[in-house]
């Protein structure tokens, strides 16, 4: 199988075919070479001048850095930029093993000329961009693992499969590094790549720990493209795994998004910290997801947006109980994953109101309100991300949970059940309402009598539900499903592009 079947055209994150192997090196070097400066001088700087970047900073950094690296030289030499990175995809078969070597040979190079490079401008801070365990090796490890588990996981998406986000591959790529850095950089630095540890250690003569990240990083990028893979749809008729996308998607959005402030209480404990960091690894968590498997599954990752869609008959009822199962599961087993890395802090990870009852409810009503009246509007390029948005408004009140097994996971976990009701009961009936108001007000293409598709199979052939496409463009930020008039369904063209729901089946 080619290199060149399997990628993204939407982004090229594999090399052109007419590139020269030295022009692939060079642009591999280069991109290396800035990612590991840019990773390990925020963190330099932020030492040096006590604390003037923030963990935040930090984390802005790197996923800037891998951002424009990937926008700049991604066509060149596919922006690997990581040894595990490049050991996956060969492993994949998205990359021929004859290349490996080179590629990782060049790396190396790459990150310990970077390495040096930051030791002579920053002598003798160098120390600060090292990435080293903070809590027992075993826990780093399982850390290390987890975030570059999810990193593969959504690099394997946007780089090889035509149906997810290509287009936003270093746009999510880049969200994925930052957010990986918010939950565990205070723990293990959130190194996720062997060369972003391996020059820092050489040059600063610091090597605790480095075992790990020369090991677990590999491991994780391994299975998080593998499980993409067995996930995705497959040319061979095999059909995606939307259950398995499902579990898999709301176990990463529990995860990270409860790891953030589960990190924050163990590591700084600062309220105005602990807002914009937890706001920005739920709102990056919940991108990150959506575009790399709202293809597959719709990435509701949320009961209440299930069932609003059911309602709206954006989604078959006959699969509304398989999903919502997934989603606790999924919940439940990152926050005992969660409690086992960070205990005993799981505390921090548990939406609790900390205003009365009333005014709690009040919040997740609304909160979960606007996220699905936006989630329903996606379609529209009117509409806007909220994630981020809700958890800034209601975080410090109930946790901005707008979510049932956002809550329930970790309250399971760390046996606290304190006001447990509000965030069960809430935000359904806040995304009901979100959901009946959009549709009421929205702008009909068609008559009203036109205007109305359902998975009864009465009118199979005038119209059908279709999760958001990559045609979409822009507009493709959530996983609404969106309405098509007049389309010939049978067209191989389409099918290839839009996972059709009809009669109440995604085929």
């Amino acid at each position: 199988m080619s290199t060149s079947a399997l990628q993204n055209p939407g982004f090229k994150c594999f090399p052109e075919s007419n590139v020269s192997f030295i022009r692939k090196l060079g642009a591999e070097f280069v991109g290396t070479f800035i990612m590991i400066f840019a990773a390990a001088a925020a963190p330099i700087v932020n030492q040096k001048y006590d604390g003037a970047e923030t963990l935040i900073g930090n984390a802005a950094s790197a996923g800037l850095a891998v951002m424009v690296v990937i926008l700049s030289t991604g066509h060149i030499s596919g922006a690997h930029l990581n040894p595990a990175v490049t050991i996956a995809f060969a492993a994949l078969r998205h990359f021929p093993w004859s290349q490996v070597v080179p590629y990782i040979a060049v790396q190396v190079l790459a990150s310990l000329s970077a390495s040096f490079a930051l030791k002579g401008v920053f002598h003798p801070f160098m120390s600060g961009g090292v990435t080293v365990p903070e809590v027992s090796h075993g826990k780093a490890f399982a850390l290390e693992f987890i975030v570059t588990f999810i990193l593969m996981f959504i690099i394997t998406a946007v780089a090889t499969d035509t149906r997810a986000a290509g287009e936003l591959a270093g746009i999510a790529i880049g969200a994925t590094v930052l957010l990986d850095i918010l939950i565990a950089g205070p723990t293990t630095g959130a190194s996720m790549n062997p060369v972003r540890t391996l020059g820092p250690a050489v040059a600063a003569g610091n090597y605790k720990g480095v075992w790990i990240y020369m090991v677990a990083p590999p491991l994780g990028a391994l299975a998080g493209a593998a499980t993409y893979t067995a996930l995705k749809p497959s040319h061979i008729n095999r059909p995606p795994n939307r259950l398995g996308a499902e579990f898999v998607g709301t176990f990463i959005m529990i995860f990270t998004a409860a790891a953030a402030p589960i990190a924050n209480q163990k590591y700084h404990n600062e309220p105005a910290a602990t807002i914009i960091w937890n706001a920005a690894a739920a709102g990056l968590s919940v991108m990150a997801v959506i575009l790399s498997t709202g293809h597959i599954s719709g990435a509701h990752l949320n009961p209440a947006v299930t069932v609003a869609f059911a309602t709206q008959r954006h989604f078959p009822w006959a699969q509304v109980l398989p999903y919502i199962a997934i989603q606790v599961s999924a919940s439940i087993s990152a926050s005992f994953t969660l409690k086992e890395v960070f205990d005993p802090f799981m505390p921090g990870g548990v939406t609790v109101p900390t205003v009365s009852n009333g005014k709690a409810f009040a919040f997740e009503f609304i909160a979960t309100f606007i996220l699905m009246f936006v989630n329903m509007a996606m379609a529209d390029k009117r509409a806007v991300r909220t994630v981020l948005l809700n958890n800034l408004v209601a975080g410090p009140a109930t946790g901005a949970s707008m979510n049932p097994v956002r809550t329930l996971g970790p309250a399971i976990a760390a046996g606290n059940y304190y006001g447990l009701w509000i965030y069960m009961v809430a935000p359904p009936l806040g995304a009901l309402a979100g959901a009946a108001t959009y549709t009421a007000v929205k702008i009909l293409d068609r008559p009203p009598n036109q205007a109305h598709g359902d998975y009864n199979g009465q009118d199979d052939t005038a119209a059908s539900y279709v999760p958001l496409s990559p045609a979409l463009g822009n507009f493709r930020n959530y996983h609404l499903l969106v309405y098509v008039h007049d389309l010939d369904l049978k067209s191989s063209k389409f099918k290839d592009e839009w996972p059709l729901m009809r009669n109440g089946r995604l085929s």
